[in-house]
């Protein structure tokens, strides 16, 4: 008996979407499990540790602010250590007062002596950690905001400057913010170095003209007044002879005077 070949063909076409079906509800399945076994990322940390203050310039002097937050569900910090960048050495580095905080500096010797802010003498040791210590009873409790702030300089010539923070609380346990460690390092930018007044150098000669200037005014008015003096007194010069005829006519009657006076005394001779 020869099979149906319309009946042969139905049954291999529920055959077919029956074992399609199957296949794709076992890969859905391994698809779980396999999600299921895979570790879910952890979500980023939120950020406690941010600097700010002053926008560092190449070759000045800044102060830079160190916030940070204790999210911490119960245990205070008592400790933060900043890492000043060694790659570029800072020639001073000064931690301002904190209340109920100790800074404690440690320091290390440099090949190459650099300039400081203060001062002719080049630094040979430089700044490398500062780590403030909480007094007892002052800890960062959870929750809390700390501000430390550090006055350092000369900028380096350097574009962006990358510090490392590790706080330490009182449990023991430390997150350290720094390249490989539990979170990012801090990064701030640095604004290029203030042109120096070159421009202002080179355009000095221009006053010059102006000096210039002012000296032919004052050596032509040296000029006009001897001028002027010389015509006065040339002047003067040939009004006087106008006086001495004056004088001449007035002097006149005293020789006639002296002649009658003469007659006089010879005529009482003559009697």
């Amino acid at each position: 008996m020869e099979p149906d070949a319309p009946r042969m063909r139905v049954i291999c076409m529920r055959f077919a979407r029956n074992g399609v079906r199957t296949i794709g509800l076992v890969g859905l399945g391994l698809l779980c499990l396999g999600l299921a076994a895979t570790p879910a990322t952890a979500a980023p940390l939120p950020t406690q540790v941010t600097v700010g203050g002053d926008t560092p310039v190449q070759g000045d002097a800044a102060k830079l602010t160190f916030t940070i937050t204790n999210e911490h569900p119960t245990s205070p910090i008592n400790s933060v250590q900043i890492l000043i960048p060694e790659a570029n050495p800072i020639a001073e580095v000064f931690p301002l007062s904190v209340d109920g905080w100790a800074p404690a500096i440690a320091m290390r010797p440099i090949d190459q002596p650099i300039p400081g802010l203060h001062g002719p003498l080049p630094i040979k040791e430089v700044v490398t950690t500062v780590t403030w210590s909480a007094f007892e009873g002052a800890a960062l409790a959870p929750g809390g905001t700390l501000k430390l702030t550090l006055s350092m300089g000369p900028i380096p010539l350097v574009s962006t400057m990358t510090f490392a923070v590790v706080e330490t609380h009182a449990d023991g346990s430390t997150v350290r913010w720094a390249d490989g460690g539990d979170k990012p390092a801090l990064s701030l930018a640095v604004n290029p170095a203030i042109a120096q007044p070159e421009a202002a150098t080179d355009a000095a000669p221009a006053p010059a003209k102006e000096s210039d200037s002012g000296r032919w005014w004052l050596y032509g008015a040296l000029v006009f007044i001897a001028a002027v003096t010389a015509f006065g007194v040339l002047r003067q010069k040939r009004a006087k002879p106008a006086v001495e005829p004056a004088r001449v006519t007035i002097a006149k009657p005293a020789p006639t005077r002296g002649r009658e006076l003469v007659k006089a005394g010879s005529g009482e001779s003559e009697n």
